[in-house]
């Protein structure tokens, strides 16, 4: 059975594709499909106008990132503080458990190598006790024999001295000489030739090596020009 056309709409057909030109866009009406899709995009889409919302520097994602590293650099402060001051405290116990010990080596150091002077001036403490405790037993005191035994004890001192590094001056300068002598006293002369002329000696001096450890105390005489007679 062939299928029944309608003779208005095959006419109409007929008339479309015979002469296209004659449609207009008024006749050719989109399909309504179209027209919902067409209606969705345009209330999908925001509107020209409107600007993006900006995100400020404190956003709410960046909020809680923040503290938390605050956090973490205060932890590492406080541990670095503590670090710090167990470091000092211990460097400063050791520095002062080292500084104990040194003193305590400087002290033995000293005492032993002054021993041996230390126990030659207590045998020249005895030599004088005893030279003391014959001449009080002594009826009468000879002067000769006093002064030998006086010589006999300066050289025991100057015997120990010697042991330490520590001479007598033998030879000095006929004339003061201020970096091995000291004038502790002075004699006035009018000849200009006799300045600082060393006449006596109060005592000794002693070198150690070649530095001077005590100068010689010395007597000497000072020009003192000649007040003018008057006539």
């Amino acid at each position: 059975m062939e299928p029944i056309l309608n003779p208005e709409s095959s006419s109409a057909d007929a008339a479309v594709m015979e002469h296209p030109a004659d449609v207009t866009p008024e006749d050719a009406s989109p399909p309504v499909a179209a027209e919902q899709e067409t209606a969705a995009d345009a209330a999908s889409e925001p509107p020209a106008t409107s600007e993006p919302s900006p995100v400020g520097a404190d956003s709410e994602p960046d909020a809680p990132r923040n503290q938390l590293v605050i956090e973490r650099l205060d932890r590492f402060e406080a541990q670095l503080t503590e670090h710090l001051r167990d470091s000092v405290s211990c460097s400063r116990t050791a520095f002062d458990h080292l500084y104990e010990e040194m003193q305590a080596y400087k002290k033995n150091f000293l005492r032993e190598a002054q021993r041996p002077l230390l126990l030659d001036l207590m045998m020249l403490y005895d030599s004088i006790d005893k030279l003391r405790r014959n001449y009080e037993q002594a009826s009468a005191i000879d002067p000769v024999t006093l002064c030998q035994n006086l010589d006999a004890l300066q050289v025991e001192a100057e015997e120990i001295l010697g042991r330490v590094g520590i001479e007598r001056m033998s030879a000095t300068p006929e004339k003061l000489d201020v970096n091995l002598q000291r004038a502790v006293k002075t004699i006035p002369t009018d000849d200009p030739e006799e300045h600082l002329l060393v006449v006596g000696q109060i005592s000794s001096g002693f070198v150690s090596g070649a530095q001077p450890l005590r100068k010689e105390q010395v007597i000497v005489k000072k020009y003192t020009p000649r007040a003018p007679s008057a006539e």
